[in-house]
């Protein structure tokens, strides 16, 4: 695809997302061997599309837009899920801590009272 065609679909696609008042900044790098239809980079407030087919990428804008508006739900999911994690792993670790002083304490007695 010619640098002129790129820069003609990129303007297009930053004007809709400016259109739609989402501060992102859209780039577009076909690549036809990327695995990645494309990709919303929260930290950069950009929106990379790789599709070289423009009606694709247009499709793929589509669902980088949609990923924008829901990261702020799927992040909150995600800050809880870790926090369940996080008191899961305490409460494991407490329960495992537990386990092997009843296993030493276990051990201790069966060594003491072996069969001689």
């Amino acid at each position: 695809m010619k640098r002129d065609r790129v820069k003609e679909i990129e303007k297009k696609f930053n004007e809709i997302v400016r259109r739609l008042g989402i501060p992102v900044k859209v780039v577009y790098n076909p690549d036809p061997y990327n695995e990645d239809h494309g990709k919303y980079i929260p930290g950069e407030n950009i929106i990379i599309i790789h599709d070289a087919d423009p009606e694709k990428a247009y499709e793929t804008l589509i669902h980088e837009i949609l990923e924008y508006r829901l990261y702020p739900l799927i992040k909150k999911y995600k800050i809880l899920i870790n926090k369940l994690i996080e008191f899961y792993d305490s409460t494991l670790n407490i329960e495992k801590e537990l386990t092997f002083e009843k296993l030493v304490k276990d051990i201790k007695i069966l060594s003491k009272n072996g069969i001689s």
